[in-house]
């Protein structure tokens, strides 16, 4: 044979044994592989169990924080509206009031006007 073929082929083979892995190189791979993935379940189960009722607690802390405000600012409204219905029937009447006090001032002097009228010039 041709040494010049022979030593070709053994760089050949030197180049794949370089490019192989050790089994035992893969199988460390592999066993850090499965503890992590069990790691990865052993944290997913966790927050499926918790995590419900840190979003219930989020949510009632979330509506404590905004909704207060909110019903304060609505009781103070509330407030303000029914002051002002007050304020405005009060009105009305003192206008009713006024309206009847004018009303008695022309019929007097109509009155006043009639005796004038009929009396003897």
């Amino acid at each position: 044979m041709n040494p010049l073929a022979i030593e070709r082929a053994n760089e050949r083979l030197r180049q794949a044994a370089e490019g192989r892995t050790e089994p035992a190189v893969v199988e460390a791979a592999l066993e850090r592989a499965r503890h992590q993935v069990e790691s990865l379940a052993e944290t997913a189960a966790q927050l499926e169990a918790t995590l419900p009722d840190r979003v219930g607690e989020a949510v009632q802390t979330g509506l404590r924080q905004e909704v207060l405000p909110v019903a304060r600012h609505i009781a103070e409204v509330r407030g303000l509206s029914a002051n002002t219905v007050r304020r405005l029937e009060r009105l009305e009447g003192d206008l009713l009031a006024e309206r009847h006090a004018r009303v008695d001032d022309l019929a007097l002097i109509v009155a006043a006007a009639e005796v004038l009228r009929s009396a003897p010039n």
